[in-house]
């Protein structure tokens, strides 16, 4: 596991240093080039029937901006004028609107007699003849109409969050715009392309639930970014504009679904905190009945559903991983993370929105630079954990064999009534200081009321079938340290705590095995509590004496 996160960040910084290079590459290209249009911009927001001359927009009340506007869930039209300066002689302007999720941008200029009107968005199919694979709304703009004044007058409208921030380019500058964003969206998607194969690869070498729930939220991510960015429309479905501008409240509701379920699955939410977990099932069922309805009706307030119901759901989820890491459970740490730095990401994108930062790339893609650093810091977790999980069995398989279990015969068929492991009288094969040292540790401790009481809770509320529980978990249940714990089952016991856990756990299997002859082996390892499919096939066969499979085919079983 630490040489495939070695190779993860070895891919992800040839990655990046190629991006720098290249980028720096063709900031020389542009050296000495006339790329971006002077002019001034300005905006209206007062609203009037249909335009039949330019008087018409000369009463706006036009107020001058620089950098984006974000007007939010802004029902009504927003107008912009955009005044050219000294503009050098060029066949066409282009002009762009650097975000893909705004329904409808319309293009009006007057050629003396009347308005020409040009239509791009969200909403609109796929454009057929202006850089058809562009994902931003664009629009060419030819020299030849006549405009004394040289205005461009645009109007946005959307239900989605209105994002305004027109840019117009010579062709050249344009040119390097493109390359720009396909560079971008090429690396950005190829990051997480590599992240969704390498744990793919991880499942089916360890069979691990958590890769697969993991794996599940990359590519529900993944595909919501791609809508978000505008490459659904390009790749996907070009002709559907209803559908696109519809399928991007649907697939962000599919995220946010896919990383409630993977924080189940990894915080164990649902076998620890009840409460906590019907809590998300409830906001699940929200979730997914808002992401129906948006199919059936173009609403804002579906939109503004799955906004407030996902900063709402991120917010509870950094809470529950702050309550698990209080309660001892480390591998929280980089989940804990993964939801800071997302929000910080969020935060950065909001400061810039409102015009408190000045505008850059990296500052208007802040949300997408912050989904892949979640995606990546939930590898680690993930990774984090499982490498918990191999190093307990490292120590688990150094330790002399237990006892073997009472009421399992040669065969590995179960004989009458199979007992909990039995108290010993004394400490097979320890040297005497070992037995000394743990003599002392166990002081004042009842050994045989504490052993009863483990037994108790391994028994009757089957705390094995929890795959986190460890020495700390067991040692805070029964009010005394890890290595109390630890001398008592070495001591009266003659076992280790994973040897102990683990008969329990394949007792279990056993069981469920001749009960339900049809369920799946490694569904059983992880219902009872195993992590991997290798660990449960190398206890099952150490305590039983034969495989699960073996077990299964055995006429008594």
């Amino acid at each position: 596991m630490i040489l495939s996160i070695f190779r993860f960040s070895n891919f992800l910084r040839f990655i990046l240093i190629l991006w720098i290079i290249s980028s720096a590459i063709l900031k020389l290209d542009a050296q000495g080039l006339d790329l971006d249009v002077p002019y001034k911009s300005e905006y209206a927001t007062e609203t009037f029937g249909e335009i039949q001359n330019p008087s018409d927009l000369d009463r706006l009340k036009w107020q001058e901006f620089e950098g984006p506007l974000l007007f939010g869930f802004h029902k009504e039209p927003v107008w912009v004028k955009l005044t050219l300066g000294e503009v050098s002689i060029q066949k066409y302007l282009y002009l762009e609107n650097p975000v893909a999720y705004v329904d409808e941008i319309t293009i009006f200029r007057w050629n003396g007699t009347e308005f020409i009107k040009i239509s791009d968005g969200d909403r609109f199919p796929k454009r057929s003849l202006v850089v058809p694979n562009h994902p931003y709304a664009l629009f060419r703009l030819t020299a030849d109409v006549p405009n004394a004044k040289g205005e461009i007058y645009i109007r946005y409208h959307s239900i989605s969050s209105l994002f305004i921030l027109p840019k117009l380019y010579y062709p050249d500058g344009f040119i390097f715009e493109q390359i720009s964003v396909s560079q971008w969206y090429f690396i950005y998607f190829a990051i997480i392309l590599f992240v969704l194969l390498l744990n793919f690869l991880f499942y089916f070498n360890t069979r691990n639930s958590s890769f697969l729930f993991y794996c599940f939220y990359v590519f529900c991510a993944a595909l919501y970014q791609i809508i978000h960015n505008g490459y659904g429309k390009i790749f996907f479905w070009p002709n559907a504009g209803t559908w696109n501008d519809r399928s991007l409240v649907f697939f962000g509701s599919l995220a946010l679904v896919s990383v409630v379920l993977f924080s189940i699955r990894f915080l164990s939410i649902h076998k620890k905190m009840k409460r906590v977990f019907y809590t998300l099932i409830a906001l699940l069922g929200i979730i997914i009945s808002n992401a129906i309805l948006s199919l059936v009706f173009r609403s804002v307030w579906t939109v503004q559903t799955i906004h407030g119901i996902g900063i709402l759901t991120s917010l509870f989820l950094l809470g529950v991983g702050l309550y698990s890491w209080s309660k001892n459970h480390r591998v929280a740490r980089y989940y804990i993370l993964a939801w800071t730095v997302l929000f910080i990401f969020i935060l950065l994108f909001n400061l810039y929105a409102f015009g408190l930062l000045p505008d850059h790339f990296l500052l208007r893609h802040s949300i997408e630079i912050g989904t892949i650093l979640e995606i990546f810091l939930f590898h680690l977790a993930v990774v984090d954990r499982i490498r918990g999980w191999e190093e307990s069995d490292v120590v688990a398989k150094s330790l002399p064999s237990p006892p073997s279990l009472e009421g399992v015969s040669e065969g590995g068929r179960e004989e009458p009534e199979p007992t909990a492991p039995a108290i010993h009288g004394e400490n097979h094969g320890n040297e005497p200081t070992k037995k000394t040292a743990s003599i002392l540790r166990l002081s004042g401790v009842d050994p045989e009321a504490k052993i009863r009481e483990m037994n108790q809770l391994m028994e009757s509320e089957k705390l094995f079938c929890d795959e986190d529980l460890d020495l700390l978990k067991m040692a805070e249940l029964l009010d005394l340290r890890a290595d109390q714990v630890s001398a008592l089952l070495n001591q009266f016991v003659g076992s280790s705590f994973n040897q102990y856990v683990n008969r329990y756990r394949i007792e279990e299997a056993r069981k469920l095995m001749v009960e339900e002859p049809d369920r799946n082996i490694l569904s059983i390892a992880f219902a009872v509590g195993f992590n991997s499919k290798s660990t449960f096939y190398d206890a099952f066969q150490k305590i039983v004496g034969i495989t699960p499979k073996e077990f299964k085919k055995s006429p008594d079983s």
